[in-house]
This record gives structure tokens, C-alpha cells and sequence, in this order.
């Protein structure tokens, strides 16, 4: 599609080139024409406003090719930059989650790390997804609590693709996990990568113990 673009802006740009040539050319032809035939003063001065008319008329269609030329780039521009550098990316697929408490009411979770594996399904900006808790993780990274498959607790994810165009794009992510004792619910904000997104990071706030920290998400290969 590009490429046939680009064709018809040259044929476009030939055309307005040949046009002035041509319109410049009959002029002068004109002016020689009335020198050769010694015609009045008068008349010469007819004939030179007519001249000076044709060459005003020709800019003026010279510089409307020009704007649509332009107005044609500019728009390829942005149709490239839409596509090769801030196309929207694919989330689809298992990533490895992993919350790190930094601020929290209940002082035994501050700085523990809570891992799930889940599982995005993406629909244009519409994100859905699910997960469970596999681990919880010690800040000096040993691993405090493995939760074995039958005793994982199960999330519910969704969420919202925002696609920006002069800054990075955003994910925006609403989880409910299933716990034990209660359903807690965790907001969770993260920034997407301009090029590759297999790592992601962010922020997140949740009811569980009122707690906050980073959110790192990492894409299964």
C-alpha cells in the first residue's frame, strides 16, 4: 500500500512540474509572439496582464499540489510511526506476575513478594484474564510460602489497554483474588515497553492489608 502511495505522490509531483513548464513555455511564446508582430501598446499590455494572470493561476495550482503532496506525507509519517513504533502490543499469553508489598498496615507483608502465574486474553484494549497464587517470596529472595496446586487461590483479572501515541502506553488492571478469609481487590498501573513488552513494570495498590508496591510482569517465552 505504501509503495503505491509513493507512486502516485511522484506522478503528482511530475504532473505539477510539467504543468508550470508548459504554462511558463506558452507565455513566452505569447510575449514573442506579440514582439514579432509589432501590435500596439495598448494591446501589448493586454497581452502581458494575461500573461502575468496564467503564471499567478499556475502558482496557485503548483502550491495546492504542493499542500496535497504534503498533507499526503505527513500522513504516511504517521501512519509508519502508528505501525512500526507504537503499534499496539500483543499481551496474550502467560506472564509470571510478581507484587512486591512496600507500604502495608499488617507489618509481617512489608517488603514480601507475592507471586502468581496468569494467564491475558486480549481483545483489542480490552484486557480479561486468570491466575493463582504460586509462592510468597522473603525480600532477601527465599521463598517464605510455596502454595502447592490444590490449596492456590484463584484471580480474576481486567483491564484497559490506553494507547498513547507521544508518551508511553498504559495498562490498567483490576484483580480479584478469591482468598481464604475474603475477596480482596488489587488496582494495578503499568507502563508499556515502546518496543518489546516481555517485561513490564508498575504499581499497584490493594485491600488486602491496605498495601502498596511494584508490580513486575514477566511473559513466558
Amino acid at each position: 500500500m505504501t509503495k503505491y502511495l509513493l507512486l502516485i505522490l511522484l506522478s503528482l509531483e511530475t504532473l505539477s512540474c510539467c504543468y508550470g513548464q508548459s504554462t511558463l513555455a506558452n507565455a513566452l511564446k505569447s510575449k514573442k509572439h506579440i514582439a514579432s508582430n509589432n501590435v500596439s501598446i495598448k494591446d501589448t499590455a493586454k497581452a502581458n496582464k494575461s500573461i502575468f494572470l496564467d503564471l499567478d493561476k499556475n502558482a496557485i495550482l503548483q502550491d495546492s499540489i504542493s499542500n496535497v503532496i504534503g498533507g499526503i506525507i505527513f500522513a504516511l509519517i504517521i501512519f509508519g510511526l502508528n505501525e512500526y513504533f507504537f503499534r499496539q502490543k500483543n499481551l496474550t499469553g502467560e506472564w509470571l506476575l510478581r507484587n512486591k508489598t512496600i507500604k502495608t498496615s499488617y507489618n509481617p507483608h512489608k517488603n514480601l513478594s507475592i507471586e502468581y502465574k496468569v494467564h491475558l486474553l486480549q481483545f483489542g484494549t480490552e484486557i480479561t484474564g486468570r491466575g493463582e497464587k504460586t509462592k510468597d517470596i522473603n525480600a532477601d529472595g527465599t521463598i517464605h510460602h510455596e502454595y502447592p496446586p490444590e490449596k492456590r487461590v484463584e484471580i480474576e483479572i481486567e483491564g484497559h489497554y490506553k494507547r498513547n501515541f507521544l508518551r508511553r502506553s498504559k495498562l490498567y488492571l483490576l484483580i480479584r483474588e478469591n482468598g481464604t478469609k475474603r475477596t480482596s481487590s488489587t488496582s494495578i498501573e503499568l507502563t508499556i515497553p515502546i518496543f518489546k513488552a516481555q517485561k513490564i513494570i508498575g504499581n499497584f495498590i490493594s485491600t488486602a492489608s491496605n498495601s502498596s508496591g511494584t508490580s513486575n510482569w514477566t511473559k513466558s517465552s
